[in-house]
């Protein structure tokens, strides 16, 4: 199903989970200038607005939606770069849905992640 046009602006793209709490699954996109930008399922095959998550985004290479990684019972983000990798916590909240945890996860593995683009 056709989710809209425009997606061209975003180079990393990821399926989180009901990271919000609204009526279905969420995705995250970045875009070309680092912002990530959380739109939210409707449960009816379209998103609502898009939300600003913040800026400096692209210090990460991958963006990875892992399921529920730390067992809190909501959907986490994977970030790797150059810095190491990160699993961000689903909070659960729009306005600031996720928090950093460090982690070894994937340390060091980060080349190993490829585009399905």
């Amino acid at each position: 199903m056709r989710i809209g046009g425009g997606w061209g602006v975003y180079n990393e793209l990821a399926a989180v989970g009901n990271i919000a709490g609204t009526a279905a699954g969420d995705l995250v996109a970045r875009d070309t200038a680092g912002v990530l930008w959380l739109y939210q399922g409707d449960g009816k095959g379209k998103s609502l607005s898009r939300v600003k998550v913040g800026g400096v985004w692209n210090a990460f290479s991958r963006l990875v939606g892992a399921g529920d990684v730390n067992g809190d019972g909501r959907p986490d983000l994977l970030a790797y770069g150059a810095g190491g990798t990160y699993v961000y916590r689903s909070t659960g909240v729009t306005s600031s849905p996720f928090t950093r945890q460090n982690t070894t996860l994937y340390a060091g593995g980060g080349n190993t992640f490829t585009s399905v683009s």
